[in-house]
């Protein structure tokens, strides 16, 4: 680079005026906007590579509409005729949950002041990959016996989760939001949902009745209530046979009819059916 810069004063004619301290200052300078350049082009680069394994993970949930959502397939054990195809999903998974580890890392790290535009795109992307893939990781940790996922979970979730509600700090959620998104709004809907089956069968355990069991459940009941009223959950949540759906059944036939709760009649009266 020096040679080169050397080349550039010797054809100008000042190449003689010039200390070498000053060529060694403007060489750190380009190399530094050349790293910029770079680092600015690679990101991009890679968000574009990485929308391949996003693209299996957006027809594994297409294909698993009529088997109880996504995030019930993943937790349950594939059939003979689903180990391939699930094989493929748990290494896009990986794949996916090592790239945005290690590029949230970098972010945090090392914030660069960035074009906006670059900044939304990538922000974008990484918060459709938080809201597709952390179901995921929450169901292999419930399939594996373990409980509290929020006391784990993972600091590039909670990280993209927090710098996309910085960058939409003055934008109501809900405002002009009038249909349901294809994908939870909140990614660890299905913790909450896992929890409160914990829940209810620790009630069931102790002999609670159907009033004790709805106040403890009550809080649950109003975080999944205030999802609907909003439009902020998908409507995949109340598929036959997902894990939502089997709370509800197993609430229902202890409760017996012994609840009040705004999301109790919600069920009750068969209004979930058409939330789109």
């Amino acid at each position: 680079m020096t040679k080169g810069i050397n080349m550039q004063f010797k054809e100008i004619g000042v190449l003689d005026k010039i200390s070498n301290d000053m060529i060694v200052k403007m060489e750190l300078k380009q190399e530094k906007v050349i790293k910029s350049k770079k680092n600015t082009y690679e990101p991009t680069k890679k968000l574009k590579d990485i929308k391949i394994s996003m693209t299996f993970i957006e027809w594994y949930i297409k294909t698993r509409q009529l088997k109880g959502g996504y995030y019930d397939c993943y937790k349950k054990e594939p059939t003979r005729d689903e180990k391939e195809g699930h094989k493929k999903i748990i290494k896009e998974h990986l794949n996916l949950n090592k790239y945005w580890e290690k590029f949230v890392m970098e972010k945090d790290q090392n914030p660069q002041k960035e074009g906006g535009k670059l900044r939304k795109r990538w922000l974008y992307s990484g918060n459709n990959y938080r809201r597709m893939i952390e179901p995921l990781d929450i169901a292999k940790h419930y399939a594996n016996g373990k409980t509290d996922y929020l006391a784990i979970r993972s600091n590039h979730y909670k990280l993209l989760e927090t710098w996309s509600k910085e960058d939409k700090k003055d934008v109501d959620p809900s405002a002009g939001r009038n249909e349901a998104p294809n994908l939870n709004e909140d990614s660890c809907f299905w913790a909450y949902v896992e929890e409160a089956f914990i829940s209810l069968n620790e009630l069931k355990m102790s002999g609670a009745n159907g009033e004790d069991i709805e106040q403890k459940l009550k809080p649950f009941m109003d975080y999944v209530m205030r999802g609907i009223n909003d439009c902020s959950v998908s409507p995949d949540i109340f598929l036959e046979g997902s894990s939502l759906m089997k709370w509800w059944s197993e609430y229902e036939a202890y409760a017996q009819g012994l609840y009040t709760s705004e999301f109790a009649q919600y069920m009750n009266n068969g209004r979930y059916t058409s939330y789109r």
